[in-house]
Order: C-alpha cells, then sequence, then structure tokens
C-alpha cells in the first residue's frame, strides 16, 4: 500500500485533526495543546505520537519541553496527492 495513505488513517480521527488546525497558529507543546482543544494529557501525548509518526507533525525538544510544528513539507505532498486523485483533466 502506498504511503501516503498513512496521512489520511492520522487524519481521520477528529481530534488530531483539531490538533493539526491548532498547530496552523504556531508551534505548541503539548500542554498548550491540551488547553487548547480541551483533551487530557495521555490523549495528547496518543494524538501527537500518531501525527509524528504518519509525519505530519515535527517534534522539537527544548530541555524538559517538547514544541510541535505542522510538517508543511508532509502536508504540502498530502495536497499534491490530493489534487491528483480529483485532477478531472487529466482522466
Amino acid at each position: 500500500m502506498d504511503d501516503r495513505f498513512k496521512y489520511f488513517k492520522a487524519m481521520g480521527d477528529k481530534s488530531r485533526f483539531e490538533i493539526l488546525k491548532t498547530l496552523k497558529s504556531r508551534n505548541m507543546t503539548g500542554r498548550d495543546v491540551e488547553k487548547l482543544i480541551k483533551l487530557k494529557q495521555p490523549s495528547v501525548s496518543h494524538h501527537m505520537k500518531i501525527l509524528v509518526d504518519a509525519e505530519l507533525v515535527s517534534e522539537n525538544r527544548e530541555g524538559k519541553y517538547c514544541f510541535y510544528s505542522l510538517n508543511l513539507n508532509q502536508l504540502e505532498e498530502v495536497h499534491s496527492f490530493i489534487h491528483e486523485v480529483i485532477d478531472f483533466n487529466n482522466q
């Protein structure tokens, strides 16, 4: 199976989709995400692991904090893949 489908599996959960939308505004710690989308810490950690494993989110450790950011290169690949699928001009 094409590796690109891992993106859709990762985005197929409402909480993970909300996390992606939240990270659009700025880099955040897990605690920031927890407060903004009202999830408990274990849930945030679980969802972040899935998003990081799918390469949609990058993590950067600074001391005891871990900052998360959108992986724009991978999101651009998802965008391109979607356009490839719906490009009706090249049927």
